[in-house]
C-alpha cells in the first residue's frame, strides 16, 4: 500500500458516507479536504512514517472517514436551522426561559438561571464537541478532530468557570468578578486566536 493509495481509500470512503449530500456541496468538500489530506501524508513520509504508521496518523489527525461524516452533515444542518432567529434547539428554549425568569425572581437570586444555563451550555459543549456557542471560532471544517476536543473543552471549562462567578458574585466585590469576567474572556478568545 503506497501513500497515494491510503489517500485515495480515505477519500472513497469519505465519499460513500456523505452519499447523501449534494453532490456539488460534497465534491467540494472532498476535493477541498483531499488537497489537506495530500500535503499531510506528504510531510509525515518527509518524516519517515511506515505505513502502517501514516494511516494512523492520518486517522488521528483527521478523524475516521465516518466520523468526518458525521461532523460535516452536522455542520450542514446546523446551517439550515440557522433561518430563524433562535432555531429549533431546546438551548434556545432554555435560554428563552431564563430571560424571561430573571426578573421575576428576587434581587438576592437573579444570577441562579444563568448559572444553570451556563452550566447546561457548559455541559453541552463537552458532550457534543460543538463550537457553534463561540463567536470567536472561524468556521473552519477542516479543523481536526483534535483541534476540536481541545476548543471544546476549554471552552466548557470557560462557561463552568463564568458559573461559578456568578455563584460566588454576592460574596465578591463587583468590581473584582467584572474583572474577572474580562480577564478570563480575554484569555479564552485569545486562545481561540491561536488555535
Amino acid at each position: 500500500m503506497n501513500a497515494q493509495h491510503i489517500i485515495d481509500r480515505y477519500m472513497e470512503e469519505l465519499n460513500a458516507e456523505l452519499a447523501n449530500m449534494p453532490d456539488v456541496e460534497r465534491e467540494n468538500a472532498i476535493c477541498e479536504l483531499k488537497g489537506h489530506i495530500t500535503a499531510f501524508v506528504q510531510d509525515r513520509i518527509k518524516a519517515g512514517l511506515s505505513e502502517e504508521e501514516l494511516l494512523e496518523a492520518v486517522e488521528t489527525e483527521f478523524s475516521h472517514p465516518k466520523e468526518l461524516a458525521e461532523a460535516m452533515r452536522c455542520d450542514g444542518g446546523e446551517a439550515k436551522r440557522r433561518g430563524s432567529l433562535l432555531g429549533k434547539s431546546w438551548l434556545s428554549v432554555l435560554l428563552l426561559a431564563v430571560i424571561i425568569a430573571l426578573p421575576l425572581l428576587p434581587p438576592d437570586y437573579r444570577y441562579l438561571p444563568l448559572v444553570v444555563y451556563l452550566t447546561v451550555l457548559a455541559g453541552y459543549v463537552w458532550k457534543r464537541k460543538k463550537l457553534m456557542m463561540f463567536a470567536g471560532v472561524r468556521k473552519n471544517k477542516l479543523r481536526s478532530q483534535k483541534e476540536i476536543v481541545t476548543i471544546s473543552r476549554v471552552g466548557a471549562a470557560y462557561l463552568l468557570f463564568l458559573a461559578v462567578l456568578l455563584l460566588l458574585q454576592p460574596f465578591l466585590n463587583a468590581s473584582v468578578v467584572l474583572l474577572l469576567i474580562a480577564v478570563s474572556c480575554a484569555a479564552f478568545f485569545l486562545f481561540l486566536n491561536v488555535k
